[in-house]
């Protein structure tokens, strides 16, 4: 790499830190990694209702131990996804405000407002205050038969005669609550977090939008700073080349250095 191509790289570096395309994408990218807490949570979730079903063994009197230990861990999984969807949504708000665009605070207000009239995420909301005011809800196992008999359906399952003891629920979550016998965790999960993955592809884009020119100043100059970087990485020794350079020890020689 010649010297120009150092300078042009040092200098491509500093207007790239400088850009207000950079903030944007710095800001997106912390919101990225709160929903990455989120959609890893939900995936520790669901694996593990997945595992629970496949897993007939469990249902063994002799294994009444490893059942409760399950349902702990469902308990703290469940406590991880409702914590990590509140901070993703505080962390949006934020990020709105701090982008100072009326127009898109107006679309944004617009499409919370949509997302809130749902009854599953009314549910999940005071669900979340649930577990902060009262506590976890204990979840239960349930298996039933299925296809005349046919295998079998195992649910993890909240009570809704526990849950409709506490008062703080509003009217869209008791809708929901009612709406069923007990809460089946997965279907509920499963539906908030389609809504949620919805929301937030609608969210990424339009904010994008926003400033187009801005990310895509961004983009070329970050392109142009990794190809820079990889001819660099190429005149660089590569751990071999460097081993290779190292003259090998000679046994004798070092024999009678010791000596």
């Amino acid at each position: 790499m010649s010297k120009e191509q150092i300078q042009r790289l040092r200098a491509l570096s500093e207007k790239r830190e400088n850009l207000h395309g950079t903030k944007l994408y710095g800001m997106l990218m912390n919101l990225a990694t709160t929903h990455y807490a989120v959609n890893r949570n939900y995936r520790e979730f669901s694996i593990a209702i997945t595992n629970f079903e496949g897993n007939i063994a469990i249902w063994d009197v002799k294994k009444r131990n490893e059942l409760q230990t399950f349902l702990r861990e469902i308990s703290r999984l469940l406590h991880n996804y409702l914590s990590s969807t509140f901070s993703l949504i505080r962390h949006t708000s934020k990020l709105c405000n701090d982008l100072r665009c009326n127009e898109l605070r107006k679309e944004y207000d617009k499409k919370v407002s949509d997302f809130n009239s749902n009854d599953c995420v009314f549910f999940i909301k005071d669900l979340r205050n649930f577990v902060q005011h009262v506590g976890l809800p204990p979840p239960t196992a349930s298996i039933s038969p299925v296809h005349h008999n046919v295998g079998f359906r195992s649910r993890i399952l909240l009570s809704k005669q526990r849950l409709l003891s506490w008062k703080g629920w509003k009217a869209g979550s008791k809708r929901y609550i009612h709406a069923s016998q007990d809460i089946d965790l997965k279907v509920v999960i499963n539906q908030y977090q389609s809504l949620l993955n919805q929301f937030y592809m609608w969210f990424y884009q339009r904010v994008i939008q926003q400033d187009p020119r801005e990310f895509e100043e961004f983009a070329k100059i970050d392109r142009e700073i990794a190809k820079l970087g990889a001819e660099l990485e190429k005149i660089m020794y590569t751990p071999e080349q460097v081993d290779s350079k190292i003259e090998p020890i000679n046994a004798e020689k070092a024999s009678d250095a010791k000596t």
